[in-house]
Formats: C-alpha cells, structure tokens, sequence
C-alpha cells in the first residue's frame, strides 16, 4: 500500500491462473497459536472461479485480428459494389450522349480506360 500510485487503496495479489476470485468485504483479525498471539492479519473472503472460457491473450488478439480482417474485406466488397454502380451509369450516360455514341463501341471494346474517349 505505502508504494501503490493510489495509497488509499489495497491490492491483493493473487497467483495467475489460480481461479481464485475475492468474495465479500476484506475483514482484519488477530491471529494466535495457541496462548501466544502471532499478529494481525487482513482476511479476504474467496471463491473459485473456473471460467474455463476466458480467452488467453493470444486467443483476444488473435479474434480482434480476424475481425479487423473481416471488416477491411467487407469495406472493399462494398467499395467494388458502389464502383460496378457507377460504371453502369457512366456507360448508360455515354450512350445517351449524341457527340459520343460513335466512340461507344471503341470506348466498350478497349474495356472503357480512362482516356479513350477523347474527341477526335
């Protein structure tokens, strides 16, 4: 306590992987041998907590990149969706395009790169 950053508070310390988990309010009691007393000694009240189910650390980060992953795959399959959109209506308004429609067929032919339709 007298080295702790928050000395207002208590720390127990408890062994890892030991599923010992506090219970109740800590009490302080005088501990004896027999006729003779040892000193005093704070009392927590514990109970076993074998959550077998809690991920190690290696587990958590391996699922936080899993679903890092998933999501930067669902953004891209987003992003293709909204530029297939787009692609449909540039070539709709291509071919409504009176000065362009004799292009059209070049334009489609070539795969429609960025530059093919320019005016001749």
């Amino acid at each position: 306590q007298e080295l702790s950053q928050y000395p207002e508070e208590v720390e127990y310390l408890w062994v890892p992987c030991s599923f010992i988990a506090p219970d109740g309010p800590a009490s302080v009691q005088l501990v004896t041998t027999g006729a003779r007393e040892v000193g005093v000694v704070t009392m927590v009240p514990v109970r076993i907590n074998a959550n077998l189910k809690a991920e190690t650390m290696e587990e958590l980060i391996g699922g936080k990149k899993q679903r890092h992953l998933e999501s930067f795959k669902f953004q891209n399959l987003e992003a293709e969706r909204e530029l297939q959109q787009l692609a449909g209506r540039a070539e709709e308004r291509l071919r409504g395009d009176p000065w362009r429609s004799r292009e059209l067929k070049a334009w489609v032919e070539t795969g429609g790169v960025e530059g093919d339709l320019s005016p001749s």
